[in-house]
């Protein structure tokens, strides 16, 4: 869309909104959703496959707005900034009716309220915690260049999002159902509360939400008929005569074939705005199979399609996301699901590319291919799958979330690594707990050392802490503390969302809604979640332990003493930085390292989980993942285990790294002792391309005992180190190296020089 349609396109929503302004949410939200859908969406290109496209930007191109997730906020928005932007583009003649925009914007947006929630409930410190860093207009987060921060200044734990992220829907309901199949469940479920009494509205706002799809497969219809008599090759002319004829029939029938299944998926998951794929072996794997046994299509037909989703995947650019998983328990088709697994991990041998964001559950007794096509495709380079142990994971996710093994099996790693359950709980990560940052505030009485400024809680003077046991306490005191306010305000997230969205799209395919005739976040959901992202376990785990032997056990330093060399950056202190260095450090087999790491991590989960239950929550979680270990490491100084201020933390649930000096074995070793009751972990690991080549059998033996011996996941980055310095000093013939960050990947050129570094000083196998 050119700038003026970008501006009208806002105008129209506005007006929309206005108009149902104070009818029932369900209404208002389908009236604004049939305002977007066809507009803002981007044209059918000749050799496209399939219809589907967002418009080039959705942050640049659609700047008022109803979704989920964009960007950290969730519900009704607009684009602060690219509205400013518009005026200066456009000229003094559009001021006026921008500035009645953001005027109007600033009072209705979704996640104005929720910030407001806070007072409102005069919960000052939740408040406070929810205005992290907004800007002069009080609406989008202010991000300070780190630059102009002194490193080390940061916070213990911060909500700075109000989105409702990573809901995996019920796509095989969809495929299974279709279109007039979901349709007609709503007018029986519709029927029955009617005559009950129950909220009529909410059925009627999904209703009025189907026919927008239709909408949509009819507006791509008509562009791919006059682009199929336009065609320059007798193929594309093919692909769009067949194109249109399914963008018709799938809006009176349910999907027959694989074509049909993907078009149906690509169109739901555009208007639905979801940008997770969930349990794709399920939903496509028996349409896959009987389109190759019945001879409908032939194989190599069958993953052209494959291929066309996954590069229409890629090419929405969200890295963080893009969630493709496979195989594992509870597929009630196993066969052909493996059959799709296989497709759709050569899919991403052949386009090693950023996304999707593959990842392979498996267990004992899964088909032994699928773990030998993993190991093949990671050992090309592809930074995916990533792996995941059911034997493992599943019994975790059944014991930190309370629920039966049955719903455990369907949990799915989200954004980074964190846990959600497949179609049936919400847990968005919406905010970050610096576990290290608790240390340093108990070292300064729960004040940020640079600033001044409270940032805990305050726990006493240093005097206080005569034996260990005291300061540990003190350091598991500081972050309930803080976990307390973060779940207060997921909670009044939720029940602003509650009060101002239906989120009708996802509550259709998300479990019991219908059934309930409840939205997701009015009580539709089976379980209504919340997680927080974690980072620097490692750290702590570490820095505690170097405490504890240093200061209270061989009396080589005082506490004061360790707080001002800390405070100092080692500067002047290199020696003391050695000793701290030499404690024992979690990821060489190493009891006590290994034991330090998980009392701390233990102390947290169970922590977060009688928190979240207390507060009226599912589940409360915390996860530790990737890639805040490095922007947060740069909002704390220097800790005990040796690490300078500002510099990465070990990322998710692996050692920090160069630390780990004991060899692979080793380093598994502790990760192995990791218990899986946790919110997600994600651990990375970087081996040699020979690992994977001349040593297969040796490696795939020693991450079969690994599993074995209960690690739970595995992300697996095969480079040489070469290949990272050639691309730091020629990087313009380097874009092809991507590199694992976490639960994401990102080209190596294109990372920051902080970023580069901690890759770089990983230990390679």
């Amino acid at each position: 869309m050119n700038d003026l349609k970008i501006l009208d396109s806002a105008i129209a929503f506005t007006e929309t909104y206005k108009k149902y302004k104070d009818s029932d949410k369900a209404i208002r939200e389908a009236m604004c959703c049939k305002e977007l859908y066809p507009a803002i969406l981007d044209d059918i290109r000749e050799d496209d496959l399939f219809a589907g496209r967002g418009p080039d930007s959705w942050f640049d191109s659609v700047l008022a707005d109803f979704s989920t997730q964009k960007g950290s906020d969730s519900g009704y928005r607009m684009g602060l900034n690219e509205l400013n932007n518009l005026k200066a583009k456009l000229g003094p003649g559009k001021h006026a009716v921008i500035d009645e925009l953001i005027s109007f914007w600033l009072k209705e947006s979704t996640f104005v309220k929720v910030r407001e929630c806070a007072a409102v409930q005069n919960d000052p410190e939740a408040a406070e915690y929810l205005t992290f860093e907004l800007d002069s207009f009080k609406y989008t987060q202010l991000y300070v260049p780190r630059t102009s921060i002194p490193k080390g200044v940061g916070y213990i734990a911060q909500n700075a999002n109000t989105r409702l992220a990573g809901l995996m829907l019920d796509f095989d309901k969809l495929l299974r159902l279709g279109i007039p199949g979901l349709e007609d469940e709503i007018r029986s479920r519709m029927s029955q509360v009617e005559k009950g009494n129950g909220d009529i509205n909410f059925f009627k706002g999904m209703l009025l939400n189907i026919e927008t799809l239709k909408d949509v497969c009819r507006h791509y219809k008509t562009q791919a008929d006059i682009l199929s008599e336009q065609a320059g090759t007798p193929q594309n002319k093919k692909d769009l005569k067949e194109m249109s004829r399914i963008l018709d029939k799938i809006t009176r029938e349910k999907p027959e074939t694989l074509r049909e299944a993907i078009q149906l998926l690509r169109l739901y998951t555009l208007v639905a705005r979801a940008i997770n794929y969930a349990r794709v072996d399920i939903y496509l794997g028996d349409f896959y199979a009987r389109d190759i046994d019945s001879g409908r299509t032939s194989e190599e037909e069958a993953f052209r399609f494959v291929m066309a989703l996954w590069k229409m995947i890629e090419e929405t650019g969200i890295v963080f996301d893009s969630r493709v998983v496979v195989g594992g328990k509870g597929r009630r088709n196993e066969k052909n699901a493996d059959r799709f697994a296989l497709a759709a991990m050569e899919a991403t041998r052949r386009l090693k590319g950023l996304a999707p964001v593959l990842a392979m559950r498996f267990y004992k007794g899964q088909n032994p291919a699928l773990m030998e096509k993993a190991l093949d495709v990671i050992g090309e380079g592809c930074l995916y799958p990533t792996l995941y142990n059911d034997d493992v994971y599943i019994d975790g996710a059944k014991r930190i979330m309370d629920i039966p093994e049955a719903d455990a099996e369907m949990y799915l790693p989200l954004g980074c690594g964190e846990l959600i359950l497949d179609h049936s709980s919400s847990g968005s990560p919406n905010s970050a707990l610096n576990v290290p940052k608790a240390i340093e505030a108990v070292l300064h009485n729960g004040v940020e050392p640079l600033t001044g400024k409270i940032i805990g809680t305050q726990t006493g003077g240093l005097d206080t802490f005569d034996t260990f046991e005291k300061l540990l306490a003190a350091v598991k005191k500081q972050i309930s503390g803080i976990l307390e306010i973060d779940v207060r305000t997921h909670v009044y997230c939720q029940k602003i969302l509650a009060e101002e969205c239906s989120f009708l799209y996802q509550s259709m395919l998300m479990d019991d809604c219908i059934a309930r005739g409840k939205d997701l976040m009015s009580g539709g959901l089976k379980y209504l979640g919340a997680c927080v992202e974690g980072f620097g376990f490692t750290n702590a785990g570490d820095s505690l332990l170097a405490i504890k032997q240093l200061v209270y056990e061989k009396k080589m330093l005082s506490l004061k003493q360790l707080t001002k060399i800390l405070d100092a950056d080692f500067e002047g202190y290199e020696e003391q930085r050695q000793w701290m260095l030499a404690v024992p450090k979690y990821g060489n087999n190493n009891s006590g390292a290994d034991a330090m790491v998980a009392d701390i991590s233990g102390f947290i989960h169970k922590t977060a989980r009688e928190i979240g239950k207390k507060a009226g929550l599912d589940y409360y979680i915390v996860s530790s993942v990737n890639p805040g270990g490095i922007t947060l490491g740069i909002m704390c100084g220097a800790t005990p285990d040796g690490r300078k201020s500002g510099e990465p933390f070990a990322l998710g649930d692996s050692p920090t790294a160069g630390f780990d000096k004991s060899g692979l074995t080793s380093m598994l070793t502790s990760v192995s002792k990791s218990d899986p009751a946790n919110g997600g972990y994600i651990t990375n690991l970087k081996l040699s391309k020979e690992m994977l080549s001349a040593h297969r059998r040796k490696t795939g033996a020693l991450l079969d005992t690994f599993f074995r011996t209960g690690g739970m996941q595995l992300n697996i980055t095969v480079l040489g180190r070469e290949d990272l310095e050639n691309a730091m000093k020629a990087p313009e013939k380097y874009g092809h190296v991507i590199v694992r960050i976490g639960g994401y990947s990102a080209r190596f050129i294109e990372l920051d020089k902080i970023t580069q570094k901690e890759i770089m000083n990983r230990t390679l196998y």
